[in-house]
């Protein structure tokens, strides 16, 4: 395959199943919710309990307050911060079980293996998408809008891609190394402690703040924070460093899983 069929492949296999993969991705969401009492309602209270959680441990007891914002806008800056690592890390889950919990739909449909932890991603996304609408109302509301909470959507769909080459690498490791599944609850747990959610990178001993580097999240939500919060631009580092980082993860995640087709295939 030549290097400029390889960069179009991806993209190629995602619109050829945009129909299947959308229908099978509203289905999930409805079997999700199914059998609760409040269904889709739990779309946002989902990230409002979160959100809740957080407000309270940080602002009533620990009593965090920052010279540079208010109360309102710590809790939007918590907010803004919570909503794509709770997205990543239900994909985290969802797709590495993508492959092997849907053997049998492989076999019934016609859709192509690559999709399944696309699907996963997709699946992963309501609650973010509900929860930056209701936070870009707060924007308008609290005066926090300015001129590059546009951005948010830059930055979202190079989330995705990181996201998707991710959710490859997850469901072809894990075909074959099935401790992946079992290592993911404690990786998410991990992530929510050293990803900059309810606190700044100012407040991290300078000695510690190198860590955060290593942390795709912190690049996310920082920038997210910066637009719908801070009024300001995320820094120029960072978002090549989270440009770079995503269309590098987005394709060697699809090569990866294309490698292992084969296996994957016989698994099936």
């Amino acid at each position: 395959m030549g290097k400029e069929m390889f960069l179009k492949k991806p993209f190629q296999v995602l619109y050829k199943n945009r129909k299947i993969l959308v229908a099978l991705t509203k289905d999930d969401i409805k079997k999700k919710y199914a059998g609760s009492t409040l269904g889709l309602v739990w779309m946002f209270l989902y990230p409002l309990l979160f959100l809740l959680a957080y407000a309270f441990v940080y602002s009533v007891v620990l009593r965090i307050r920052l010279e540079i914002m208010t109360t309102t806008e710590y809790i939007m800056m918590v907010f803004s911060g919570l909503l794509p690592f709770l997205s990543f890390s239900e994909m985290l889950g969802t797709s590495s079980m993508s492959i092997v919990s849907n053997a049998a739909l492989l076999r019934n449909t016609l859709i192509t293996i690559d999709t399944l932890p696309v699907k996963a991603v997709f699946i992963s996304q309501p609650t973010q998408v509900v929860g930056m609408i209701f936070l870009l109302v707060a924007t308008l509301i609290f005066g926090t809008a300015s001129q590059y909470t546009i951005l948010i959507v830059p930055i979202w769909a190079l989330q995705m891609l990181f996201n998707m080459g991710i959710a490859w690498l997850l469901a072809a490791l894990n075909v074959a190394v099935r401790d992946i599944q079992t290592i993911i609850p404690l990786l998410s747990l991990l992530l929510m402690f050293i990803s900059p959610v309810a606190y700044t990178v100012d407040m991290i001993p300078a000695k510690l703040r190198f860590v955060m580097s290593f942390n795709p999240l912190y690049y996310f939500i920082t920038s997210y924070q910066s637009v719908l919060v801070l009024k300001t631009v995320p820094s120029l580092i960072n978002l090549l460093i989270m440009v770079i980082m995503s269309i590098a993860v987005f394709y060697l995640g699809y090569w990866v899983f294309s490698t292992m087709k084969r296996i994957l295939a016989d698994y099936v």
